[in-house]
């Protein structure tokens, strides 16, 4: 190859290369030039509020047992209800911490969900609660009488516990004669006061 031929290859060469390097100017350009698409924004995260802490305490426990009153340790899960401003999620958590024993087994083997507080406590109620007939209750009331050496807000204290038991439900002032009459000094001045101190505690 002559000189004029080198020449004119190596030209031709050159002006190729140039030629590719604008291209690729260019295509940066326009990459370099295309709008970025705008991120889909992000809502701040809203932090959930904290549980609400339900707890009935170490004593008020309640296992299904025949000699459990059912109704009493409703109560006391009924006051602190009121007392904390609980609701009915909140009752239903504080009522199943304190269950134990054949409660607690038959609280963790339900096989349907029960749906909310009402219908649990009407199962839990079916499962556990003995309904005595008039006769039966009639002769535990009379049957439980002051011991010699109990106190009189105890014996009032448990006394009230049969009196809830009752088929027909006792009001407060109706409960009094039961209590009175199995005091050991039923004639003392003041027992009627103690029987509805001791009713207040409850």
């Amino acid at each position: 190859m002559n000189n004029d031929a080198l020449n004119a290859a190596l030209g031709a060469l050159a002006v190729n290369q140039q030629r590719l390097e604008d291209t690729l100017t260019a295509l940066a350009g326009r990459v370099m030039a295309a709008p970025v698409p705008a991120q889909p924004a992000v809502p701040p995260a809203v932090p959930l509020p904290a549980p609400i802490a339900v707890s009935m305490g170490s004593a008020v426990r309640y296992s299904g047992a025949k000699d459990e009153s059912l109704t009493e340790w409703l109560q006391q899960i009924n006051r602190k209800a009121l007392e904390e401003n609980w609701g009915d999620n909140e009752k239903r958590r504080a009522a199943v911490s304190s269950l134990y024993g054949a409660a607690q087994t038959w609280n963790e083997e339900i096989v349907t969900p029960l749906a909310n507080w009402t219908v649990w406590l009407v199962a839990l109620r079916g499962a556990f609660e003995t309904q005595l007939t008039q006769t039966q209750w009639q002769v535990l009331i009379e049957g439980r009488l002051q011991s010699p050496f109990e106190s009189g807000v105890n014996y009032v204290m448990d006394k009230l516990k049969i009196c809830r038991r009752s088929p027909a439900p006792l009001t407060e002032p109706q409960m009094v004669p039961y209590l009175i009459r199995g005091l050991l000094e039923p004639n003392h001045r003041g027992s009627e006061r103690l029987v509805f101190r001791s009713s207040r505690q409850l």
